[in-house]
């Protein structure tokens, strides 16, 4: 999930044309809804909507078709726990959603503010720049996980992103324009995207890839104890061209305060040679550190994905 746009890569590559009128009715409806949800938002400032907007959630949470999910994916990473921490922390779930989608839809604020955020470690992304054009930055659905974008343009580091494109390319033109700062593309994956974003980091862009979302033709490598589809793609990168590969976190720190956490880059073990074997130590090491994140913050990540299948 991502929502940025900026020049050529601002305008969305899904086909309209392919779309059926039916479906097209369908994201018409869907569009009134966003804008009347949109236009009740902006009465009302960040701190109240965030109140607002995790009281609704949380009573989404209870409703066991919506919880399902999240409660099944915390039940397979943590098998010891009991049935009520387990509804516990998937409706801690739903609230850091509330704040995900309320935070995203003031971001464009966020990006005119200031000491909203700190950051941990940030010498390692200064020490990076001495010797790599590039940066590929790491990292998952957790807490509003655009504040780290946002943050580095204040830095003048812009960070590019690998996105999924909405199925609804309404919502998807909007929230392009929501999040547009105009300091850095997004790629929507793809062919095309994947294309585009290779050209920018070779040009000595930096991008941000999220890598904790279900991957069909992806490597099985071990997350919470059971193996997950994972992309090899950031992996594939960071060998190809030589360009670090760092993951990053960003967590509450309260509401509109975050807390980024740079940490140092991942390289293969120095006894591994064959590539194929380089890219699976890489992912491997990229989920243990995605593992520790979360296991010391539960209720930020995103444990509605369908990260096993």
């Amino acid at each position: 999930m991502g929502f940025f746009g900026h020049s050529d890569d601002a305008k969305n590559t899904m086909n309209y044309n392919n779309i059926s009128l039916l479906k097209k009715a369908k994201h018409a409806i869907e569009l009134v809804f966003l804008i009347v949800f949109y236009m009740g938002l902006s009465v009302f400032g960040h701190r109240i909507n965030i109140y607002i907007y995790r009281f609704l959630f949380k009573l989404l949470s209870y409703i066991p078709v919506l919880n399902h999910r999240a409660y099944v994916n915390l039940k397979r990473a943590y098998p010891d726990k009991s049935e009520k921490q387990l509804l516990d922390l998937s409706r801690q779930t739903w609230q850091n959603l509330a704040d995900v989608v309320v935070d995203f839809l003031f971001a464009k604020s966020f990006f005119q503010k200031k000491n909203f955020y700190q950051i941990e470690n940030l010498d390692i992304i200064i020490g990076l720049q001495k010797n790599h054009k590039s940066i590929l930055f790491v990292s998952g659905h957790i807490a509003t996980w655009e504040i780290f974008r946002i943050a580095m343009a204040h830095y003048q580091i812009p960070v590019g992103m690998m996105y999924r494109a909405f199925n609804n390319p309404y919502f998807d033109n909007i929230a392009r324009y929501i999040m547009d700062y105009g300091i850095a593309p997004i790629f929507q994956k793809g062919t095309k995207g994947i294309k585009n974003m290779m050209r920018y980091l070779r040009n000595g862009g930096n991008v941000l890839i999220l890598m904790d979302q279900h991957f069909s033709s992806g490597h099985d490598i071990p997350f919470f104890n059971h193996d997950a589809k994972t992309s090899p793609s950031a992996a594939e990168l960071s060998l190809k061209y030589n360009i670090p590969m760092v993951p990053v976190f960003v967590r509450r720190d309260g509401i509109g305060k975050f807390i980024i956490t740079i940490h140092p880059p991942l390289v293969p073990d120095a006894d591994i040679t064959d590539t194929k074997n380089k890219i699976t130590n890489l992912l491997i090491k990229m989920n243990r550190v995605l593992e520790n994140h979360i296991r010391h913050y539960p209720a930020e990540w995103f444990w509605l994905h369908r990260r096993w299948k």
